[in-house]
This record gives C-alpha cells, sequence and structure tokens, in this order.
C-alpha cells in the first residue's frame, strides 16, 4: 500500500496550526487537525514541540513564511539589526541601495565583534530573499565597431606602439559626473510603493588619464560650472585640477590647455610619451608638442578601442558613490536628517581624489588590454590570471 505523500508546511501554515490545536486541545484530538492540515498526526505533534521556535521566526521576521523550509542566517545577530535598521530608514522614506546595504552590515559585523566578516552579494542576496526586499526604480556610451577597426590595430596602433615602452604609452577620456546624485534604485518590501524626491543636477566633467602598466596615473582635471566656488575659499591646492566654464563641458580650449602643460611636464621628465584620444572635436590637433605624441582612435570605436572607457572611468564612478554611499550612512547614524546631508564641490573632489586613488594597476592593465592596446604579447597565462583576479575584485563595489 502506498504511504502517506510528505507534505511540508511553510511557516505561515505552522502558526495557522498552532493556533489551531491550542483553540481545540480541550477536546478536538490532533488527529483531526492533522486530517484538516492533510499531515501525519505525529508531525502534528512535533510541530507543537518547537512551536515557541517556530513562533519566534515567525513574529521577529527572521525567515520567509511561505517557504516550506526556512533557513536562518548564519549571523542571525546581524541580519535583526540590519533588518530594524533598514525598517526605520525606509520609514524615513531615506533611499538604500545594495553598497549601503553592505557598508551597514559590515559596521554592525564589527560593532558585534565580527571583525573578519564581511558582507558579501551571496549574504545579501539571501537577506533580501528572506525578507521579500526587492529593488525598484525611483520615478556608458555604447556604439557599433567599424569593420576597419582590426585593420587600423594591424596597419597603425601596432606600428606605433612598437615605439614605445608600455610606461610610455597614455590613454586620456572625459567623462561627466553628477556628484550629487544618489543611486536611482533601492530596496524596499514588496507591495510598498516607491518614492523619491527631485534627482540633483550638479555635474562637472572629469577627465582621467593613465599609462598602460598601470604605474601612473595623472592627477583628474576636473571642470565646473564656477571659477571659484564659496567652498574653494580659503583653500591653498585643490586635489585635483580645476578649470570652469559655463556648462562645465571639456572644449578644444581647455583640453588644449591641459595638453600643453601635459606636454611641459613630460618635458621636464625628459620623456617621450604615446597620448591616445577620442575622435571628437574636444579634442583637436595641437602643433608644437615636444614629448607627446597624439594618436586618435577610430571614429565610433570608443567601446572597443578606449581603454579609460573600457571599465577605468566606471572603476573610478564606483569607489566615488562607495565613499559617498559611507558618508551618508555616518551621517544617519549620528543622529541626523537625512534631508540635512550636505556635499560640497569641494567634498566631491576631495572624494573623487581618493577613488582616483583606489584604482589598482591591475585594472587600469587590463582595460588596455581588452581595448588591443598591448605592447607585447609575451606574458604568462599566470600574469594574466593574476590580473584578471585583481580586476574583478576591484570592479566589485559597493556604487549605482
Amino acid at each position: 500500500m502506498a504511504g502517506r505523500k510528505l507534505t511540508i508546511l511553510p511557516l505561515k501554515r505552522k502558526i495557522e496550526l498552532i493556533k489551531a490545536v491550542e483553540i481545540v486541545e480541550s477536546g478536538k484530538k490532533q488527529k483531526v487537525v492533522a486530517d484538516e492540515f492533510q499531515i501525519p498526526a505525529n508531525s502534528v505533534s512535533t510541530i507543537m514541540k518547537r512551536k515557541e521556535h517556530y513562533r519566534q521566526q515567525f513574529y521577529l521576521g527572521q525567515v520567509d513564511v511561505n517557504k516550506q523550509r526556512a533557513r536562518l542566517a548564519n549571523h542571525d545577530d546581524v541580519e535583526t539589526e540590519l533588518l530594524k535598521g533598514f525598517t526605520e530608514t525606509r520609514g524615513n522614506n531615506i533611499p538604500i541601495s545594495g553598497p549601503m546595504m553592505k557598508i551597514k552590515a559590515t559596521s554592525i559585523a564589527e560593532a558585534f565583534g565580527k571583525n573578519n566578516w564581511e558582507c558579501n552579494e551571496g549574504w545579501l542576496a539571501r537577506f533580501k530573499r528572506r525578507h521579500n526586499i526587492v529593488f525598484k526604480t525611483l520615478c556608458g556610451e555604447s556604439s557599433s565597431v567599424d569593420d576597419s577597426l582590426n585593420q587600423w590595430r594591424d596597419s597603425v596602433l601596432k606600428k606605433t606602439l612598437s615605439k614605445y615602452e608600455p610606461f610610455d604609452v597614455n590613454n586620456a577620456d572625459g567623462t561627466g559626473l553628477f556628484w550629487r546624485l544618489l543611486p536611482n534604485k533601492k530596496m524596499d518590501f514588496k507591495g510598498q510603493e516607491c518614492h523619491g524626491g527631485k534627482a540633483p543636477k550638479d555635474r562637472i566633467t572629469v577627465l582621467t588619464c593613465a599609462n598602460m602598466d598601470g604605474s601612473h596615473k595623472l592627477p583628474l582635471f576636473v571642470i565646473g560650472k564656477f571659477k571659484t566656488p564659496r567652498c574653494f575659499k580659503g583653500v591653498c591646492k585643490l586635489p585635483v585640477e580645476y578649470q570652469a566654464n559655463s556648462k562645465a563641458w571639456m572644449t578644444a580650449g581647455i583640453f588644449t590647455e591641459w595638453l600643453q602643460e601635459f606636454d611641459k611636464m613630460m618635458c621636464r621628465q625628459k620623456r617621450k610619451v604615446l597620448l591616445t584620444l577620442d575622435n571628437c572635436t574636444a579634442h583637436p590637433k595641437v602643433d608644437n608638442l615636444k614629448a607627446v605624441e597624439l594618436l586618435l582612435l577610430p571614429p565610433n570605436t570608443t567601446s572597443k578601442s578606449q581603454p579609460c572607457d573600457m571599465d577605468i572611468i566606471n572603476n573610478l564612478k564606483c569607489h566615488y558613490r562607495g565613499t559617498l554611499l559611507k558618508r551618508i550612512i555616518n551621517h544617519v547614524d549620528e543622529g541626523n536628517d537625512f534631508d540635512h546631508f550636505k556635499l560640497t564641490l569641494l567634498d566631491a573632489v576631495i572624494i573623487l581624489k581618493q577613488a582616483w586613488e583606489k584604482v589598482e594597476p591591475a585594472t587600469i592593465r587590463n582595460c588596455f588590454k581588452k581595448a588591443g592596446l598591448q605592447a607585447s604579447e609575451t606574458e604568462t597565462e599566470g600574469e594574466n590570471e593574476i590580473e584578471a583576479e585583481a580586476l574583478m575584485s576591484s570592479l566589485s563595489c559597493h556604487v549605482c
């Protein structure tokens, strides 16, 4: 005779069963309750023996009540405190992103003395599943690559690179940065409406420049809207190079000045270098350069031939967002109102400098390789694997 099919009750149904047994335990037998829930009578006894345990899970929100097999977190003390903070923060309509949650969870773990534990993507994903937390949206550049790109690499690029050592091959690229903009996605409980305030539009342009082996990163060049912002008053030296125009855009005139200064720097160092640039109107041909040879990349190939556009700029922005989110978390943890958090342009350029310092040489080297700018093909497989691991580690940040 076929046995009864095994039925596993989710936590929500177990709580209903416990209530049913307690209501009728003075007269109605557990066998009747077992038949109603379609489980063996001995399963009812097992559930009743652990009723306090199930109640704790249910009322403290430690697991998903609709799952048949509920698994507790490995660090339930961290999880309980993180969920409490998440609920309070969302109650104040403060946007929360994944990187913010990871930073906060790691901070809580340190407060509990778990100094060797760091919140990773896997733990955060399980935390979200257990508590029905999902991402919601608050209400790089890609282009087609020319068929001639490979021909250009064979006929022009290799010949030009053969004249320079990796240390002397540079790439520069600019990007826009909304320096006050917070992530446009956040985590929230399912079923909750998702609201956000007006997104700030404060924008600057940031020019990055690094060499092929990642050993030399030029100071960031920032273009803002105002020549002398009030927050710069009294500052003797900025952590970045700074210029301004009314739209905070890179112009041919500003780029020419930057390039001439770069040429003078290379002359002082008695170096001859190559500088690769994307083909745009803001990068004009500049005559009388003594130490710098310009190489313009083919039009419409930025997504495939520009090292900075591969992931260097993205890595910079990830570190910038991560540092900004840490400041916000510290501000809120100190009991301050989120709406009173202020970020000046001086704060932004300081964070940018710190973020640029965190971009690893291995990240830069791999981006040059990915773009096809390689001076040599004699590197061993072991070196490639080490650098690939370093790149993946540096890109696992924490800003959207």
